[in-house]
């Protein structure tokens, strides 16, 4: 896929022509915010529910994608549907293995897709039915790490086949099928686990798929459908949140 970059540099990061009616992706880098302005930021920035959830991260980078993630995705919904920021929530459904969002506790109909490795964010957002179709999508993103013995989590978890293809191309094959099983997972939705002896090629045959490296991550994204937008845009600050949330706003809160 290919990659456009938003420096932030004006009032919104994002394109003045933004809508739902088109899957939109968008790439950040988490560990650009500020460690020391992480308190406010989660007191400020999420829900209730959510300050509870992210405060079960133990670890800071953790806290920092989990602070990002919602902050960027309820801030387009906001956008898109013109409701209030501090209204919305997202929550994981646990039995239908989806990101879901609601405004005042009623359902946004909207489709996500969220991913994350080492502190890189690629996520997905459309509304759930176009042209009265649901829309079915997902998303993923690995950090490519030369250290792991792939080729021993490939022979453990993957078909015979697929572990055949991984020794020719190596490491950089084995996260192209992770990333393309974990979106495909996403899309349908069913367990990784599900996935991971399934022929990933064959499940794809009929579906739409788009792949690509950013840096040291691959990516992937899996539709069910046809999408027009074949570009992910890369919003590109490490003043992120202090430009887009002034921190000046939220002092007082």
């Amino acid at each position: 896929m290919a990659v456009k970059v938003s420096n932030l540099n004006t009032p919104s990061p994002f394109d003045e022509t933004f809508s739902l009616d088109e899957v939109n992706f968008y790439l950040f880098d988490a560990n650009k915010i500020h460690s020391e302005k992480l308190p406010l930021l989660i007191k400020s920035n999420l829900h209730k529910n959510e300050q509870l959830i992210c405060l079960q991260r133990k670890r800071l980078s953790a806290q920092k994608e989990f602070v990002a993630s919602r902050t960027l995705i309820k801030y387009l919904l906001a956008q898109h549907y013109n409701i209030n920021y501090q209204s919305i929530e997202l929550s994981f459904n646990q039995q239908q293995l989806q990101l879901q969002a609601y405004n005042d506790n009623k359902l946004i109909p909207c489709t996500l897709s969220l991913a994350h490795s080492s502190g890189m964010l690629l996520f997905a957002i459309v509304k759930n039915t176009i042209n009265n179709k649901p829309i079915k999508m997902g998303v993923d993103i690995e950090e490519v790490k030369q250290g792991r013995d792939f080729q021993a989590l490939a022979d453990n978890s993957f078909p015979l086949t697929e572990c055949k293809q991984i020794q020719q191309s190596g490491i950089l094959g084995f996260y192209r099928f992770w990333t393309l099983k974990e979106a495909f997972s996403k899309m349908l939705p069913q367990p990784m686990t599900t996935t991971l002896k399934e022929n990933i090629q064959e499940k794809l045959a009929d579906l739409h798929v788009k792949s690509g490296r950013y840096m040291h991550f691959d990516l992937s994204v899996v539709t069910e459908k046809a999408f027009k937008n074949k570009s992910v845009t890369v919003l590109n600050s490490p003043d992120f949140f202090e430009k887009f949330f002034p921190i000046s706003e939220f002092e007082n809160n």
